[in-house]
């Protein structure tokens, strides 16, 4: 019965690690560098995990304004890959596509609208893949609604 705990504890643990994110500048791999960490949704500055410092809160497909899931603090709502404005439905406030790893502007997949190239967990300006072109590095697994709402607390979407 102690193996059979130790092991539900210790999957509990793993599982958990894995919804974890930390995003760190460049392809350094200092704690103390992390720029935020996302772990339930939440997104907090550095390594910090207190929800009072909650920048931005994911839930539902739509970004909230801090430690919030109120309708009155929806910032961004997200949809078939897209960001749109607040909690808005026409496609005249779509801010930001992603599609294929590619972050566009706008509802736009021109290659004249790239901002980011997402690749390998590496996050560069426009359609590089070079290291040396490395704005950001995202240590764990992510999909596009987490990516967007880590580009909006860094401030770069």
């Amino acid at each position: 019965m102690k193996y059979m705990l130790c092991a539900v504890f210790l999957l509990g643990f793993v599982l958990k690690t894995e919804a974890q994110i930390h995003v760190y500048a460049n392809d350094r791999f200092y704690y103390a560098d992390m720029l935020v960490n996302m772990e339930n949704g939440r997104v907090q500055p550095g390594y910090d995990r207190t929800w009072t410092h909650t920048m931005l809160t994911l839930q539902n497909h739509k970004i909230f304004k801090g430690f919030s899931s109120s309708a009155f603090d929806v910032l961004f709502r997200i949809e078939e890959y897209q960001l749109y404005l607040g909690d808005s439905q026409f496609s005249g406030d779509i801010l930001y596509t992603y599609k294929n790893g590619k972050i566009y502007k706008g509802d736009s997949t021109f290659p004249l609208d790239l901002v980011y190239t997402v690749h390998q967990g590496g996050v560069y300006e426009g359609d590089s893949k070079l290291i040396f072109d490395q704005i950001l590095w995202l240590d764990g697994l992510f999909n596009a609604e987490e990516l967007f709402t880590i580009l909006l607390a860094l401030e770069m979407l």
